[in-house]
């Protein structure tokens, strides 16, 4: 007997273990009630939240209670992998809950109906919430104003001030600082009118943001201080936290970069200490921007901007990514690695694009529109409900006359939303433009960093060749001077016009050529005739097709004019039938080339190469001196 006991419970201790194990890393979504929750991901403070929560839901007999204990869930977890799990769970478990109380089924006593409307509201501005901080602002507005709507009816103003809040998120998004502002002293009207301390915190926080928007520095301050003052005193670690950073972000912006930096570390250690990700995201992109400055730790700030990046990537925040791919790009943009400055600068107009459009902007007119016509009707519907025939009748004139002035009213707010639309409309023409001479004067300064590293080439074979005795060699380290020239001048040409995708090419072979009769043909006099007309092509053809003129031009001045004081060099290029393919006529009427003598030099192999890489047929015509026929196409 004793035996067996014993190992009844060994067999009983490995069963548990087992469950255990299991329970480390994934939920019983039978208890957790989801599916694949991450336990060993989760601190301490929020599985002890859980499991208290949970066991209430599994022990409560009415709706109520279990609503309310993933209801605590929500609220005071700020797991981001967390808390939309459950929310996204009690919605659809109070979803039928909800159509039996718009549907008049049944009747439920007055508190249990507010408790159900009150969280399923909850759960509405929270979907919401989510939703905003992927960009999807369209379904987010939907979410808050449906969420609001409940709240008003119920004559909860804690939560009205919570929709009120989130949606001027959304205005601040769109830079409409001014609807912004409103909303959250809203907000803050109603959260002072019920005294609830902990939420007027981050209220003030956001209304220090908003000053700070407008430029408004010394507002903001007052505000976030407020702000920092309520956090400290209700225990909040997160707005502490949040107040620290925005405080350091003014800082910053008045060049306090002292003070900026001791309050960003202070925010830093709190956001570790509780594990507020995105709080280190917002702090690390904040002290990458105090180090692009100091050349002894730009490998600091390249550090501090990709941590940042990774977890707004990780959280899906369009706004965090922006703002980390903005400071990587002017560090990048600083050392010189241009492509991972273009990558950093694509990155962050996608996430700006992603969180502004037209269909959001015309969402919110809708929206603000369909909520206030439906508060009217309610008001009017209220208004209707006296008994005499005399009211009614009174009733009936007053509301002609509301509809008449809504009317007038409505039509004004439409002219003033063509008026903002037009504005929106020149302020984007602005951006964008802003935008492509970014991209133009990045380009420009490339081009300008080959044509510097090609003269640097140049002057290396210069000095090189001081040093050369032999002529054969000395002629040598000539034309290659004169290669890389070409390239230069090229590049040189691409700095400094105005339009980089269109170059003059006239005036770009007119320059090449006379540059290479002042350098081969002294004492000569050799006139140029350069005839382009209608040429369009780009960098991708100019580079092979000014070399091949290089190399015939150099050779023509090397050869055709020994015995000849006067002569003429001619470039002559002209599109065919289509606008991609070219006629081009090139040589001199010097002495001519002897039939029998075949060139087998660098030159001729690579004029040769060129003449491939553009697809281009060349013959020699018979005229006098020397000269060639290429048929070539444009391959940019």
């Amino acid at each position: 007997m004793f035996l067996k006991a014993k190992y009844n419970w060994l067999l009983s201790l490995l069963i548990m273990f087992y469950f255990s194990s299991l329970a480390q890393n994934y939920a019983d979504k039978n208890y957790y009630l989801i599916d694949s929750l991450e336990l060993n991901k989760i601190n301490e403070a929020d599985k002890k939240l859980i499991e208290s929560s949970l066991d209430k839901f599994h022990k409560a007999a009415h709706d109520t209670i279990k609503v309310n204990s993933i209801y605590k869930i929500i609220e005071e977890s700020w797991d981001e992998t967390l808390w939309p799990k459950y929310n996204a769970w009690l919605h659809n478990f109070m979803q039928p809950k909800m159509d039996s109380i718009n549907n008049d089924e049944g009747v439920l006593p007055s508190e249990i109906k507010y408790n159900y409307l009150k969280h399923f509201a909850g759960t509405l501005s929270n979907e919401a919430i989510i939703f905003s901080r992927k960009g999807k602002l369209v379904m987010a507005l939907d979410m808050f104003y449906e969420s609001l709507k409940i709240r008003e009816d119920i004559n909860d103003k804690r939560g009205q001030a919570e929709c009120y809040n989130n949606m001027a998120d959304i205005y601040r998004d769109q830079e409409d600082h001014k609807k912004e502002l409103e909303l959250f002293m809203e907000s803050l009207r109603l959260l002072e009118e019920i005294n609830d301390r902990p939420t007027q915190g981050y209220v003030l926080n956001n209304i220090g943001s908003a000053y700070q928007s407008i430029k408004n520095f010394n507002k903001a301050i007052e505000y976030y201080i407020k702000s920092l003052k309520v956090s400290r005193e209700v225990g909040n670690k997160t707005w502490e936290a949040i107040c620290l950073n925005n405080i350091g972000e003014v800082q910053l912006t008045l060049n306090k970069k002292e003070k900026a930096y001791n309050n960003f570390i202070e925010a830093l250690t709190i956001e570790k200490e509780i594990g507020f990700e995105i709080g280190e995201a917002s702090s690390s992109i904040n002290l990458a921007k105090i180090f692009i400055d100091n050349n002894n730790n730009t490998h600091k700030a390249i550090e501090l901007g990709k941590k940042s990046l990774l977890i707004a990537k990780s959280k899906g925040y369009p706004k965090y990514i922006s703002r980390s791919a903005k400071v990587l790009h002017e560090i990048y943009r600083k050392e010189g690695d241009w492509k991972l400055a273009y990558d950093m600068y694509t990155l962050q107009m996608q996430m700006q694009d992603s969180m502004r459009n037209k269909g959001v902007e015309k969402a919110l007119i809708k929206q603000q529109y369909n909520y206030d016509i439906e508060k009217k009707e309610k008001e009017i519907e209220l208004l209707s409900s006296k008994n005499t025939i005399q009211s009614l009748r009174l009733e009936k004139n007053r509301n002609i006359t509301f509809f008449a002035w809504l009317a007038l009213l409505l039509l004004a707010i439409l002219l003033y939303f063509a008026y903002r639309a037009y504005q929106k409309k020149l302020a984007l023409s602005k951006v964008l433009e802003k935008k492509n001479e970014e991209k133009r004067t990045m380009l420009k300064e490339i081009h300008h960093r080959v044509k510097n590293n090609l003269q640097v080439v140049n002057s290396l074979l210069k000095f090189q060749s001081r040093e050369i005795e032999d002529q054969n060699v000395l002629a040598m380290f000539k034309e290659a001077q004169s290669r890389v020239l070409s390239m230069a001048l090229l590049h040189e040409k691409m700095y400094n016009t105005k339009d980089i995708k269109h170059i003059d090419v006239q005036e770009h072979f007119k320059l090449l050529v006379e540059d290479l009769v002042k350098t081969y043909a002294v004492k000569k006099k050799i006139n140029v005739d350069v005839s382009i007309n209608n040429v369009n092509i780009g960098l991708g053809t100019l580079v092979p097709l000014g070399l091949i003129i290089n190399e015939i031009i150099s050779n023509s001045l090397k050869h055709a004019f020994k015995n000849i004081n006067n002569g003429e060099i001619k470039v002559h290029i002209q599109p065919l039938y289509n606008n991609s393919t070219f006629e081009m006529i090139i040589g001199d009427n010097g002495t001519g080339l002897n039939d029998n003598e075949k060139s087998t030099g660098l030159g001729t192999k690579l004029i040769k190469i060129f003449t491939k890489q553009l697809n281009a047929t060349i013959k020699r015509i018979d005229e006098p001196g020397t000269n060639f026929k290429f048929i070539f196409e444009k391959i940019d």
